[in-house]
């Protein structure tokens, strides 16, 4: 049995669209937790909809907490052997997700993660970029492929990527940090690759990350996604050590921190010496690497200065954006 964790919140737009591919790839034990945070639009009148229509629908409303909350608190209802996390504004390939439900289901063992590729897409269909971490072919299990996905380009802090079981999660009291605006898949994630003891990957690209032209809501530039973002890294490296997973994940942490320079000249004018300050905080960490490529990074921040590195990344960032044809505030790009 599986439960799929939907969080939403003002979703009345992209909800219809998410849950009618997801439904027809579930069985008939499966259950879908639709999680309502606070939505003062049309968003719990369909998803009363919808649990009226399907017995394995189940809706729990909340007043506006978050994101980690509503998924906190899908965690603590589900019933399922694994859980999955979708969000309301994505969708899924019915028959591929289909298709890897069923491979879990016989797969032996039960690893505590599953992990698997996706796809980045527009809502006409369009591939913007298609993820290409794990290897196709039959399953992989352990260390060896846990290391090699993590040598691959590429975030590893998504959690709907994956698929997690969950006396696994209960038994590590693994849970999302609430009261984050961002970081807090990354900081989760750190945390489930280093308890788990078993990982499985299947390369099944059944989820489709849309991309909204203009971006999305979520991905608007604030001060406090920064601060937050950088509080979560914090977290999430001081949780690694010098195994060798333990030090992927730095590289991989560190990956991200220059990702997120890139992102500070796009914060407001008032903002953004906050944000420079606060990234100083952070030159440290890339000083620390092995990684020759970071402790470069390192030196230019403090020769030149946050500000001026990262005006050079965000317009580089830019000109990747335009040659993809992906929205100017796309996350991650």
């Amino acid at each position: 049995m599986f439960s799929i964790i939907l969080p939403l919140y003002q979703a009345e737009r992209t909800l219809c669209r998410c849950l009618d591919s997801l439904l027809p790839a579930l069985e008939q034990q499966d259950e879908v937790l639709l999680l309502d945070d606070g939505s003062t639009d049309n968003t719990p009148m369909l998803c009363a909809a919808y649990e009226k229509a399907h017995a394995n629908i189940r809706l729990f409303v909340q007043e506006n907490r978050g994101v980690s909350a509503a998924r906190n608190r899908g965690i603590a209802q589900a019933r399922g052997y694994y859980l999955c996390f979708v969000d309301g504004d994505d969708t899924v390939d019915t028959a591929a997700f289909s298709a890897f439900l069923q491979q879990v289901r016989q797969g032996k063992p039960s690893p505590d993660i599953w992990f698997n590729d996706f796809n980045m897409m527009t809502p006409g269909g369009h591939v913007l970029r298609a993820s290409r971490n794990i290897a196709a072919g039959a399953p992989q299990y352990g260390e060896q492929p846990l290391r090699a996905y993590l040598s691959e380009q590429g975030t590893y802090a998504n959690v709907w990527r994956c698929a997690f079981r969950r006396e696994f999660l209960a038994g590590q009291s693994l849970l999302f940090q609430e009261g984050l605006s961002c970081g807090e898949d990354l900081l989760f994630m750190t945390r489930a690759i280093l308890s788990a003891e078993a990982t499985g990957f299947i390369h099944r690209p059944y989820y489709h990350y849309l991309v909204e032209q203009g971006g999305s809501l979520s991905h608007n530039r604030s001060l406090q996604r920064v601060t937050d973002f950088l509080s979560a890294f914090q977290s999430a490296y001081d949780l690694t050590d010098g195994s060798a997973v333990g030090t992927l994940l730095r590289e991989k942490l560190l990956h991200e921190l220059v990702l997120l320079l890139a992102q500070l000249p796009e914060l407001s004018p008032a903002d953004r010496k906050e944000g420079e300050r606060a990234m100083a905080h952070c030159v440290p960490y890339l000083s620390r690497s092995p990684s020759g490529m970071y402790r470069m990074a390192a030196a230019a921040l403090r020769c030149f200065g946050v500000g001026l590195v990262a005006g050079g990344l965000c317009f580089l960032k830019r000109l990747k954006r335009q040659a993809k044809g992906l929205p100017k505030q796309m996350e991650g790009a």
